[in-house]
């Protein structure tokens, strides 16, 4: 579902297997994967650690190319998305 052949050597691999966790059954992730999906860039970079940063353009291609569409981009987005999480968990 998810490639990540064109991330591997760029993104962290605990990033990436959080974002998937994320994509694939809604499974938080932290503060910084949070304000990307988010698209809170000020966030994001105050939150990074150094691996983060460096690897923050390739973070955000893969959210927006590889992650369903529903489940980042906005605040909105992402409260729903756990809010459907938290309901399937009920």
């Amino acid at each position: 579902m998810f490639d990540t052949t064109h991330y591997e050597d760029k993104v962290p691999e605990r990033l990436l297997v959080g974002l998937i966790a994320w994509g694939k059954q809604h499974h938080p992730v932290g503060d910084f994967l949070t304000a990307v999906l988010k698209n809170d860039l000020f966030e994001a970079v105050a939150r990074a650690d150094y691996h983060s940063i460096v690897a923050l353009k390739w973070i955000v291609m893969f959210v927006h190319n590889e992650l369903p569409g529903k489940c980042h981009g906005s605040p909105e987005h992402v409260k729903k998305w756990i809010e459907q999480m938290e309901a399937t968990v009920e």
